[in-house]
């Protein structure tokens, strides 16, 4: 009699696990073959979770080849909370019947209907050769405009956290490089956020320009480094350029600007 309770017990403990998987609306599997099974034992509550979650895993399992320092897990987390969930439930019924992986796969283009090339999660840096990096943000480049939206992170511990408050930031640099200059300093059109290695030591980077009219585009001419540990912050004054918020690497004259407080 024991072993017959034994056997019987072993699917009921997978169907249990499963339910309070739905119910918590967490799936933990992190491969489209085992989540493409796993779409008929989904009630219809949960789909929108599972669609968002299948939708982003491909992405996320391609930008990994190139990120592998940061988990897989982590990426997708931050994912799922900046892309939006648009999943239209008039598609459960076909999905849960969708006779193939592939058929599977292009009704949920169809039931997101987002496109992945908007959003992207990428390291801060750029033009420089990388292999322990801190620094990374997800962007919404909405087409050839540049950088719409930017949500920085560091990788800490495993882990990414969001980087806060960084705009209070760049508007106190902004202020302090205008007293300093003794003319108007304005925040360049490149991208928000960047970060470069000075000494072997990590910082966040933020681009300015001293007169607009000299800064046509993706140029500027100040670039500003910033310790997230201490705050201090260092400048550079240069022909810099590009989409990202980058300088070259090497022969960059930093100078100590001062500290920024948090209080």
């Amino acid at each position: 009699m024991k072993v017959k309770y034994f056997i019987i017990l072993i699917p009921l403990i997978g169907l249990i696990s499963r339910c309070s998987s739905q119910n918590k609306g967490n799936i933990i599997f992190y491969d489209t073959e085992t989540l493409f099974k796993e779409r008929t034992y989904l009630s219809d509550s949960a789909y929108a979770y599972y669609a968002h979650h299948y939708y982003l895993l491909p992405y996320v399992e391609e930008v990994h080849k190139y990120n592998t320092k940061v988990p897989k897990e982590e990426i997708l987390k931050v994912m799922k909370s900046i892309v939006p969930n648009t999943f239209d439930p008039q598609y459960i019924k076909k999905l849960q019947n969708a006779s193939s992986k592939n058929e599977f796969e292009q009704l949920l283009k169809e039931a997101i209907s987002i496109e992945d090339s908007e959003y992207q999660f990428e390291k801060c840096y750029s033009g420089e050769k990388t292999i322990n990096t801190r620094f990374y943000e997800v962007v919404n480049t909405m087409g050839s405009s540049g950088y719409a939206e930017e949500f920085p992170f560091e990788l800490k511990n495993g882990k990414l956290i969001a980087l806060e408050n960084l705009e209070v930031v760049a508007n106190a640099i902004e202020k302090n490089l205008t007293q300093l200059f003794k003319q108007r300093v304005a925040r360049s059109l490149s991208s928000k956020y960047g970060a470069t290695f000075i000494k072997g030591k990590e910082y966040l980077l933020f681009s300015y320009c001293r007169n607009s009219n000299n800064c046509p585009g993706y140029q500027f001419d100040i670039a500003v480094a910033y310790d997230v540990d201490s705050g201090d912050l260092y400048y550079a004054i240069g022909d810099f350029g590009g989409e990202k918020t980058s300088v070259p690497a090497g022969n960059i004259f930093w100078k100590y600007l001062g500290v920024y407080s948090k209080s």
